[in-house]
């Protein structure tokens, strides 16, 4: 039995319909590539940014926490 008359007109003009919409997006990321960066740019730039934040907030706790330690260690242990 051939697999393609298992798939319903219906299923398959969709399917089409998808693949035509994604082949005009890449058709048209293709012709202007600098923006098609530009967006990837952007993305990246909103991922790394709160990065950044969490890893200056985590140098802040590390060089609290190591703070507390040495006073701890001076005071033979108690803070």
């Amino acid at each position: 039995m051939n697999n393609l008359s298992l798939i319903s007109s219906g299923d398959a003009e969709g399917d089409l319909r998808e693949l035509r919409k994604d082949v005009e997006k890449l058709s048209e990321d293709l012709r202007d590539p600098r923006s098609c960066m530009d967006a990837e740019r952007e993305a990246i730039k909103r991922d790394v940014i709160p990065l950044t934040d969490i890893s200056c907030r985590l140098k802040t706790a590390i060089a609290t926490t190591n703070a507390v330690r040495d006073r701890a260690e001076r005071n033979g242990g108690g803070l």
